[in-house]
């Protein structure tokens, strides 16, 4: 077999155009290396080393990235449980402090059930809804006296109904404004007697302004 032509040979072959050296190398070169050496690595085989291990590496880059960003999901989670706890508890000590100070009526309750089945009050409903006027200004006299036994109850001391109700605030009892009205009518009817005149819609509209009272703190 006659010897290939090598790059100076074809150089000269063409007159005129002569290939620089460095380009012939660089033929040769490239020639050598995908051609199989004395060792008998190709160009393939060295490529795929390559890419095995890459693809090696990636895996393994690409668990770590994964379990990094497990870690930082849970870290995230754990840390809004943490946040949502300490929230709850700085809203449970605010309510806390929101909480209204301890008043006679607000001990007076929490010291025992006052709902209790009322005999005098069973007797104040019958007779405001009887049919003599009569029995409906003793309704109004019967319940104003079950008042000032209930304002003692509570703590509030002294020698009339009238001066119990002032001791009171009006934070401390929603309904005092229909105490008083209830008893400045029962004032009438003690001074009056039998001259005052009242309807029976208005002797049944006084006599549930003291319901009021005795339902907000569940004494009937």
């Amino acid at each position: 077999m006659p010897p290939s032509a090598t790059t100076t040979d074809f150089a000269e072959t063409i007159p005129g155009a002569p290939i620089p050296d460095v380009f012939g190398s660089f033929i040769v070169f490239l020639k050598r290396f995908l051609a199989n050496s004395s060792e008998g690595i190709s160009f393939f085989d060295w490529f795929y080393s390559f890419w095995f291990i890459f693809k090696f590496i990636a895996v393994f880059v690409s668990l770590g990235l994964i379990l990094a960003i497990i870690y930082v999901l849970i870290r995230q989670s754990e840390m809004l449980k943490a946040r949502t706890r300490k929230d709850e508890i700085a809203l449970d000590e605010a309510l806390r402090k929101m909480e209204p100070e301890a008043t006679p009526i607000t001990t007076a309750i929490s010291s025992g059930p006052m709902k209790q089945e009322n005999v005098k009050w069973k007797r104040v409903m019958e007779h405001v809804e009887s049919a003599n006027a009569n029995d409906w200004r003793l309704a109004i006299l019967e319940a104003d006296i079950m008042l000032d036994e209930f304002m003692e109850n509570l703590g509030y001391h002294g020698d009339t109904l009238g001066e119990k109700l002032k001791k009171v605030e009006k934070s401390d009892m929603n309904s005092i404004d229909k105490a008083w009205e209830a008893h400045k009518i029962r004032n009438l009817i003690a001074h009056e007697g039998g001259d005052f005149v009242i309807s029976h819609r208005e002797a049944r509209r006084v006599v549930n302004m003291y319901r009021e009272v005795f339902e907000e703190y569940r004494y009937i």
